[in-house]
């Protein structure tokens, strides 16, 4: 049973003591590592993971945006300030940043970052799942210096981009742009100039379908190290296979728990439209992946197209929702 500390009725002042991530303590089970972009689907598949009792979930923790709250504060105390909060490629100095910090979150060290999000007791958890949606260039590095599970979670590009477009969110194409390391790492001469000509002639659709390529470019294409890559297509509509595989892979041992909840939407699906909450409560899977496909132009198709091409991207075709076969688990 998951205790809800908003139902017990005990003072402010033990309450916080017994939320406070101090009281974690690390058991056997490996620590997951969750990558993803935005509007990825990563909630989603965070929270279903985070059901199994015993799992701390810390959201987002390379996220640079909230700095007015005290998470972001304690963030910026310890990160450094990376363009559009996006970690592509590290310094040395930069390094040191990270493993302490991550080292410490992994410890429980650090207040305000305790994984409360689904207000369970620390001293109740074992393993972290942190849920990363803006360090997917690092995933090699991560697993390099941290004993962890990785797993990476990757959307078609279009209804992502959609979403991202529907938010008004901002683009980070820039930071990757501008950082030499990745661009001598994974990019060629053509590929940035065409990049450029983007941020500065493209439509919001076009930035936002650049966008997810560099975001997705090196978990994708260049990632070497022992990696469990999901789609959100398969999740959605093939959870029944799908998920006894993720708890296989993760040392999950509550599958079942997850195959309970894999049917409600996650919190951040507040965030869509009307009609994709209802299709996720009605359990109308192939509308959720596949209604994105008589919102778009066959100009865009064209657009989304050339870019992926640009960037040798083969995972998602722009004619069809599903994602190549090659990258389905079951």
């Amino acid at each position: 049973m998951i205790l809800n500390p908003k139902n017990l009725r005990i003072p402010g002042t033990v309450k916080r003591f017994l939320y406070h991530p101090s009281l974690y303590r690390q058991g056997e089970d490996k620590n997951i590592f969750l990558f993803s972009s935005r509007r990825g689907g990563s909630t989603l598949l965070a929270q279903l993971i985070s059901y199994q009792q015993g799992i701390r979930y810390v959201d987002q923790p390379f996220d640079l945006f909230q700095s007015h709250t005290k998470a972001g504060k304690t963030k910026l105390h310890y990160l450094p300030a990376v363009p559009n909060s996006q970690f592509i490629a590290l310094s040395s100095e930069e390094e040191s940043l990270v493993k302490e910090y991550v080292s410490l979150l992994l410890k429980g060290k650090l207040k305000y970052l305790g994984g409360l999000e689904r207000f369970k007791f620390p001293f109740l958890a074992n393993r972290t799942l942190l849920k990363i949606c803006n360090a997917s260039p690092l995933i090699d590095w991560f697993n390099a210096n941290f004993n962890i599970l990785t797993c990476y979670l990757v959307r078609h590009p279009i209804p992502q981009s959609l979403s991202v477009m529907k938010n008004q969110w901002g683009i980070t194409a820039e930071a990757y742009l501008n950082n030499e390391k990745f661009i001598d790492s994974f990019l060629n001469h053509e590929q940035v100039n065409q990049a450029h000509k983007i941020l500065r002639e493209g439509t919001y659709f076009q930035k936002a379908i650049l966008n997810w390529c560099l975001e997705n470019l090196v978990p994708l294409k260049y990632c070497s190290s022992n990696v469990l890559k999901i789609t959100y297509e398969e999740l959605v509509l093939n959870p029944a296979n799908l998920i006894p595989l993720i708890s296989t892979k993760l040392n999950i041992e509550d599958g079942k728990e997850i195959m309970r909840r894999v049917e409600k939407p996650s919190r951040s699906s507040k965030l869509s439209e009307q009609k994709a909450r209802k299709a996720i409560l009605e359990g109308d899977k192939e509308k959720i992946v596949s209604r994105w496909m008589k919102q778009v132009s066959a100009e865009q198709l064209n657009e989304a197209k050339v870019i992926l091409e640009l960037f040798e991207i083969i995972a998602y075709k722009t004619d069809d929702y599903l994602p190549v076969s090659t990258l389905l688990l079951c």
